[in-house]
């Protein structure tokens, strides 16, 4: 698989929000949506009700990186956006990386 890029575009995230299939978990809601390019792409999103800035960074970054672990079995051609919930913040990594790769799975996504 190649490198997920990111989604940047509001219009992108809110077409994704209104088409696309989802699951969810207390930690993490997982969308997603068939793409006509082969390349994936995804969004995260973290709520200001979270947090202050350092707190939703944190969860970016750990969201991230829960990714990047498992992104080699995520099929292609997908865009995805993952949006944080608030008992994320009191999860430790392995929670997430786990619920991740459950959410996906439910989607059909990893290979």
């Amino acid at each position: 698989m190649q490198k997920l890029t990111s989604l940047k575009l509001d219009r992108e995230f809110r077409r994704i929000y209104k088409r696309g299939k989802y699951f969810a978990s207390p930690l993490l809601v997982v969308y997603a949506e068939r793409d006509r390019f082969k390349q994936s792409r995804m969004g995260i999103t973290v709520s200001s009700k979270i947090g202050n800035a350092v707190v939703r960074n944190r969860t970016k970054r750990r969201i991230k990186e829960a990714l990047r672990a498992i992104e080699p079995r995520v099929a292609e051609g997908y865009n995805l956006v993952i949006v944080a919930r608030n008992a994320i913040v009191f999860a430790d990594y392995a929670a997430i990386c786990a619920t991740l790769e459950r959410l996906l799975g439910k989607l059909g996504l990893l290979t």
